[in-house]
């Protein structure tokens, strides 16, 4: 997928508008030490280099790009939408990311710790960010998505298969609460080997000075099983301890892990250091530090 087109018309669009282009970047680098068995490694590492335009062409019309200009992959695009909207309604179309849970909704700036949980690598067949179209309502106390896409993941053009996947979120808040359930249904493979890939999602958040976030997620397909995390963050100004017990079984496999951490943010998450130290095992544990510089 060119963005060529899409950056020409943001940058030109804006000398004949009032409001411009807004942008937003965020940067990753991390050291990290892995400890397996009598195995050790080392490593320094530019994780993330994250640079988002969005461009408001009226207050009906908006475009997103968003990319990851460190990847190496050759894959850098994350967003690449129009967005439609008229209050209470929002339509989305190009590469976007799906509604499928708390900790996927946060943008990277947000994210409390430096690693996703075991759930959240578990969401999609391939990414949580597709090509498709998303339709959202939203009002005070409630807010629904549903999104149609190929399945394929991001930088993907062409779908494997004739089938189009369907995901959804239903979530129901208040200032200090969130309860909501989400799901993702659709088949992946080869038109001539088509397999089942389906999820079910709980998702619940306590907003206080010490914040709880939980996330229940069903696998119901190749990968028999279901997993949860329990998080707990302690939000200050300067200091943020935080705690995560991850848990997932499927097919007779079991994972779990403890993520004990801190984030120190003098300049809120414009500059963030985080420190998580994640257990798995007696001798299987990891040690990451991350530095964050966002605006």
């Amino acid at each position: 997928m060119s963005i060529i087109p899409i950056l020409f018309f943001l940058f030109s669009s804006c000398l004949f508008a009032e409001e411009g282009v807004s942008i937003d970047a965020c940067i990753w680098s991390r050291y990290e030490y892995t400890k397996i068995d009598t195995n050790s490694q080392s490593t320094f590492a530019l994780r993330n280099a994250f640079l988002g335009f969005t461009r408001n062409v009226n207050k009906y019309v908006t475009a997103r790009v968003y990319l990851d200009v460190g990847d190496i992959n050759g894959k850098p695009a994350y967003d690449l939408y129009a967005s439609l909207k008229k209050e209470p309604w929002e339509m989305r179309l190009g590469q976007f990311k799906q509604f499928l849970g708390l900790e996927m909704l946060l943008p990277p700036p947000k994210l409390d710790f430096i690693e996703y949980s075991l759930i959240g690598k578990r969401r999609a067949p391939k990414n949580p960010r597709d090509v498709g179209i998303l339709l959202i309502f939203r009002d005070k106390k409630s807010e629904l998505a549903l999104a149609c896409v190929n399945g394929t993941g991001k930088n993907v053009l062409v779908d494997e298969n004739k089938w189009k996947d369907l995901s959804g979120r239903l979530a129901l808040h208040d200032k200090d609460f969130i309860l909501a359930g989400n799901f993702y249904y659709g088949k992946i493979g080869k038109e001539d080997s088509l397999k089942n890939f389906e999820r079910w999602g709980i998702e619940l958040a306590i907003k206080t000075p010490l914040e709880l976030s939980s996330e229940f997620l069903f696998l119901r397909d190749t990968l028999n099983g279901k997993g949860f995390y329990l998080a707990l963050v302690y939000r200050q100004k300067r200091y943020q301890p935080l705690f995560r017990y991850d848990w997932l079984e499927y097919n007779k496999v079991e994972e779990k892990s403890y993520t004990f951490g801190m984030n120190i943010l003098p300049l809120k998450e414009n500059l963030k250091l985080g420190l998580n130290f994640i257990w798995q095992e007696k001798e299987n544990w990891r040690f990451l530090t991350q530095l964050q510089i966002a605006y």
